[in-house]
């Protein structure tokens, strides 16, 4: 059917292995460690679908994450999981794009057990789901509203809002893109105190894109976040 020729359908399966010499230890252990000692496999899927509609296109993404493996000896079971929908306006000259989305990555319950819950994105894209760098997708709950237009050729405007939240107030508040150094004392991810919150803040994000030539572009970037519970506890 036309609708199936305009849907994605895909399975993937990621293995990670860290032995680096970095004593950082990203979780809420508050313990440091030896060298990196992590073994995390990842299993899931994804739906991606694109529909012309008379004027526009209905756009939507989906996907989910298991994981399962060893976090310093500990037993790892996390997940995280995506939602997204769109529409793109594509007879208006700018071509605004809407889009609307929520995001869940799993956080660890309890710092005392033998388990670890936190779901490890492993290496990142940067700026894949956020303009800004304050958090990673580790711990965490984002629900999101998207605009982008082309107000003239080579010229891109994007606008973002992330309400956002920790997934639980037992574990800690990241940030990172991962592995950077082989060795030292930065694992590439690093976490803050919850304090016992959950309330992450509301991040408002903007950016603009010029491109010049094949080989040459501006890009600018602005961004405000409005710390919630979790960021007033740390910075009074």
């Amino acid at each position: 059917s036309a609708r199936r020729r305009h849907t994605l359908l895909q399975g993937f399966a990621w293995r990670y292995d860290d032995r680096r010499m970095v004593t950082g230890r990203p979780d809420n252990s508050g313990r440091t460690a030896t060298r990196a000692d992590v073994d995390v496999s990842t299993f899931g899927g994804a739906i991606v679908g694109a529909y012309p509609r008379p004027g526009g296109r209905i756009d939507v993404l989906g996907w989910f994450a298991a994981q399962t493996g060893n976090w310093y000896g500990e037993d790892h079971r996390a997940s995280a999981l995506a939602a997204e929908a769109g529409y793109q306006w594509t007879g208006v000259a700018s071509v605004p794009w809407l889009r609307v989305g929520i995001l869940r990555a799993s956080g660890d319950q309890s710092a005392g057990d033998t388990s670890h819950g936190t779901f490890f994105p492993m290496l990142p894209t940067m700026r894949r789901y956020s303009q800004t760098t304050v958090y990673s997708t580790m711990n965490l709950n984002d629900a999101f509203v998207m605009l982008t237009a082309r107000p003239r050729s080579g010229l891109t405007a994007r606008l973002d809002v992330h309400r956002l939240s920790l997934a639980s107030a037992g574990d800690r508040w990241y940030a990172g893109s991962g592995a950077t150094l082989s060795d030292g004392g930065n694992f590439g991810f690093t976490g803050r105190s919850s304090s016992g919150q959950t309330a992450l803040g509301t991040s408002f994000e903007s950016s603009l894109a010029w491109v010049i030539s094949p080989r040459w572009s501006i890009n600018g970037f602005a961004g405000l976040m409005r710390g919630g519970r979790v960021v007033t506890s740390l910075f009074k």
